[in-house]
């Protein structure tokens, strides 16, 4: 189902491809994964147009933005939601709102097929109002209607950290939705923390003390100085994929892992492996308490409706894992009466 306001739980097309690539961290172009329409000769609805001097603007990017546009405007964006699972009690801690994009042949792709090895936080830098204001949207509505507490992550790019009504807006689209910031993360690439006291930094800082949580994704240690985790307020920390794949078998990826884990715990933020695909990766990550876990081991990304039926039937505050495929969480849903 496209919004979560809708009664019932409808089996969408299955998301092709076997690999979630939510996120690239190259900056890379690559052709368009299908054939958009050309862009419309009209202008971009208001609520998304780019404030000016936002980052530095290349044809590559224009392109990308001019795809984004389009699909907003054909209403082919959707969010689909994906679990993090804590380690110690296998309940769902918290959920990722991911951009799925409609192809020609209505079937629903990942964000990184859209762009290929170009795509990143900042390809769909157009469409983060939009994710914003549905992801804040459904969280207001689970917890008007069960009472769950977990957080909601929206990722943002760069490009967006460095608008300079980023913070106002994102507190505008909070209180749109009656939701409190402290229901909201922000998940921004780690290189926004490269240069303390940038607009990037600065941006986080402003959202921190307004109550939204930063966490950083694709945490390798490489993009970000680690004295920067010291001066910018991080809640989490997403250790990158490409570590995940290697475990438990590569020594390099273990040593890494370890050393994050290391570092969460001595500065008291919390660590979320993400790309979780095989039970050896699953069972590594939980011996070494890694506090989160997120990945197709456990569940795969669900429509709002989904995830909702999901929680409400569970009659508690809590969700066992792992969790269910489609054809399950459709009986489910009819189960608790949501269809």
């Amino acid at each position: 189902a496209e919004a979560a306001g809708t009664a019932g739980v409808v089996a969408e097309p299955a998301v092709a491809g076997d690999a979630d690539s939510e996120r690239c961290d190259t900056d890379a172009t690559t052709a368009p994964a299908f054939a958009p329409p050309a862009p419309a000769a009209t202008d971009a609805p208001p609520a998304f147009e780019a404030a000016p001097a936002a980052a530095a603007r290349t044809p590559a990017r224009d392109a990308q933005a001019a795809v984004v546009r389009r699909l907003l405007e054909d209403g082919r964006l959707r969010v689909h939601y994906q679990p993090q699972v804590s380690t110690a009690n296998g309940t769902i801690a918290g959920v990722e709102a991911l951009v799925r994009w409609q192809d020609d042949a209505a079937a629903l792709r990942a964000a990184g097929e859209l762009f290929g090895d170009g795509t990143s936080a900042d390809s769909f830098s157009g469409a983060t109002e939009f994710v914003l204001r549905r992801a804040c949207a459904d969280r207001r509505a689970w917890m008007r209607q069960i009472g769950r507490t977990l957080p909601v992550s929206v990722n943002v790019g760069i490009t967006e950290l460095r608008e300079p009504d980023f913070v106002a807006r994102v507190l505008r689209i909070l209180e749109d939705a009656d939701l409190p910031p402290a229901y909201l993360e922000l998940e921004v690439p780690e290189r926004a923390l490269a240069v303390p006291g940038s607009p990037e930094t600065d941006a986080l800082e402003q959202a921190y003390r307004r109550g939204i949580a930063i966490a950083i994704g694709g945490f390798v240690a490489a993009d970000a100085p680690l004295r920067a985790l010291t001066q910018v307020p991080v809640a989490k920390l997403k250790l990158h994929r490409s570590l995940v794949a290697d475990l438990p078998d590569d020594t390099h990826a273990r040593m890494v892992v370890d050393a994050v884990l290391a570092i969460g715990r001595t500065l008291n933020v919390t660590v979320c492996a993400e790309g979780v695909e095989r039970p050896a990766q699953a069972a590594y990550l939980e011996r070494r308490q890694c506090p989160l876990v997120q990945g197709w081991h456990y569940a795969r990304p669900m429509d709002a409706d989904q995830l909702f039926a999901l929680m409400k039937g569970s009659g508690v505050d809590t969700v066992r894992l792992p969790l269910m495929d489609v054809e399950e969480l459709e009986a489910h849903a009819r189960a608790a009466g949501v269809v």
